[in-house]
């Protein structure tokens, strides 16, 4: 089943989540859950959870949108477990995230 239409959710003036879940009879097979900042008059990706590899992780970007690091954090478990966990982690540490994003950033 191709992947549905990415939706958003906002977070505050100027940061969202983009979110795209394919699924099949209600398992996630793929899911990319990205937070993004507003920077010099475009969307910019600051963490994205996704399965791509065949394993739920997680990547930090810079403000070019390059990988600056991953971690797998063990998501061994399905997908739909591990989703739900992402949108919990945006929930709870994007504010962390925008700051390390920021500090890199000035440090350029």
């Amino acid at each position: 089943m191709p992947p549905k239409e990415p939706y958003f959710l906002p977070l505050a003036p100027d940061n969202s989540v983009r979110i795209r879940i394919t699924t099949d009879k209600g398992d996630v097979i793929t899911f990319t859950v990205q937070y993004e900042t507003w920077l010099d008059g475009e969307w910019v990706p600051v963490v994205r959870y996704d399965t791509a590899h065949g394993q739920a992780h997680i990547d930090f970007l810079d403000h070019r949108g390059r990988k600056i690091g991953k971690t797998d954090r063990g998501f061994f478990y399905p997908y739909n477990t591990a989703l739900q966990w992402c949108l919990e982690d945006i929930d709870a540490n994007w504010t962390l995230y925008k700051e390390r994003f920021d500090a890199r950033r000035e440090n350029q």
